[in-house]
């Protein structure tokens, strides 16, 4: 009944819309009898009413019945609520159809446990119904009142309009005219831009050959940085202590104590010289070297070669089988580099020039300049201001003392 009542009162407001469209229409294109036409009309409309209002309370009396068919008379009701199929027909069909209501009302949707508590919100709906019903017919009486005071005013509103309607066909044809001259213009103007445009392409495309020639320019210079960098790390990792931190380049592989020789496993393949002197040194827990004495180099064959102990640390824990031997100076790869810095040799009985020479024995090079090539720069007396130092203090290079250079020569 609810949805049959929300179905009437969308059909009053759609009377009534058509109403207020016909009564707009009517006083737009009729003249004379628009008055008594709109009269007619309207006593169509009341007829129709009349026979709705004929309508509501035939449906007000169905409610009723139906009140009294679901309730039941008297003392049945206290029965009815606790009936499965009842209020599975209740379920199904009054709250479906009381929340289809209420979702057009826009209000939150219910459950409900008996029809009897169904009636309290259909009263509601039926009274919202009749409300809007109201509201619907007094805005159709209000409607056709201000229809009728309209037509008074409709012949000066249609000669307004009429005036306005030429003022706006002159206003259109100017605005067409400026349109044109505004097309015309931004015909020339587009001209312009894309010449404009193609310049800036052209600009562009020169500026992007620039950018790309100065990013391989600088993409050469990040190369040649990353060369330096890893040099330098190489070069970081020779600075460490010649005690502690030597890696060691071979072992003794036998031993003479007696005799004061032994045999390392560094040969001819590793371009090892006479003359060169190793530190031996033996690993003990945790990671500590204990220093053992020196060994030259005497006999060089291919893979061995034949040493001879010129320093043994302490006579009781001698220089063994597998101790390793140690030379900072001395690479099986590579020819080392050494540059020398300062005015002159600390010591009284060493000369540079001899110097030179014995590193040159152990298959050292020896330049005037320090570049990142450079292995180590030995420094001699007032060495802190020479440019040199600086270089090599610019690119890391491996600083050595004159002492440590005469332990591995020899004197």
């Amino acid at each position: 009944m609810a949805q049959r009542e929300g179905s009437a009162y969308l059909f009053y407001l759609f009377i009534g819309a058509c109403v207020l469209f016909l009564c707009m229409a009517t006083l737009f294109f009729i003249e004379n009898n628009a008055k008594q036409e709109v009269l007619q009309q309207v006593e169509v409309w009341k007829k129709k009413a009349e026979r709705n209002d004929q309508d509501v309370r035939e449906l007000n009396d169905a409610i009723t019945s139906l009140r009294v068919l679901i309730a039941g008379p008297g003392a049945e009701m206290a029965a009815w609520p606790g009936n499965e199929h009842y209020l599975g027909l209740m379920k199904d069909k009054s709250e479906t159809v009381i929340n289809l209501a209420l979702a057009d009302l826009k209000e939150t949707p219910r459950t409900y446990g008996s029809l009897v508590e169904c009636y309290g919100d259909l009263d509601s709906l039926l009274r919202k119904l009749r409300q809007g019903r109201d509201e619907s017919f007094a805005k159709m009486e209000a409607s056709v009142t201000s229809e009728v005071k309209a037509k008074s005013s409709f012949d000066e509103a249609s000669t307004e309009l009429r005036k306005q309607k030429d003022e706006s066909l002159s206003q259109v044809q100017e605005l067409q005219s400026r349109l044109e001259d505004l097309d015309n213009k931004s015909k020339t103007e587009k001209a312009d831009l894309i010449q404009k445009m193609d310049k800036a392409q052209d600009e562009c495309s020169e500026r992007l050959v620039a950018y790309s020639r100065q990013v391989n320019f600088k993409d050469n210079q990040i190369k040649a940085l990353e060369n330096r960098i890893d040099k330098l790390l190489e070069e970081t990792r020779k600075q460490k202590d010649f005690g502690e931190d030597a890696e060691p380049d071979g072992k003794i592989v036998d031993i003479l104590s007696s005799a004061g020789k032994g045999w390392i496993d560094l040969g001819r393949v590793d371009h090892l010289s006479n003359g060169l002197v190793f530190r031996v040194f033996q690993d003990v827990k945790g990671g500590k070297k204990v220093y053992k004495g020196l060994v030259e180099v005497q006999k060089i064959d291919e893979k061995f070669s034949e040493v001879r102990v010129i320093e043994e640390k302490d006579s009781l824990y001698p220089i063994t089988k597998g101790d390793l031997v140690e030379n900072p100076f001395y690479n099986r790869k590579a020819q080392q580099v050494f540059v020398f810095a300062g005015t002159e040799m600390d010591s009284a009985d060493i000369t540079k020039d001899y110097a030179t020479t014995q590193l040159k024995r152990y298959g050292a090079q020896i330049v005037e300049k320090v570049d990142i090539n450079t292995d180590f720069l030995v420094a001699l007396k007032n060495y802190e201001n020479t440019p040199e130092y600086k270089a090599a203090r610019e690119l890391g290079v491996t600083v050595i003392r004159e002492r440590d250079l005469l332990e591995f020569i020899g004197r």
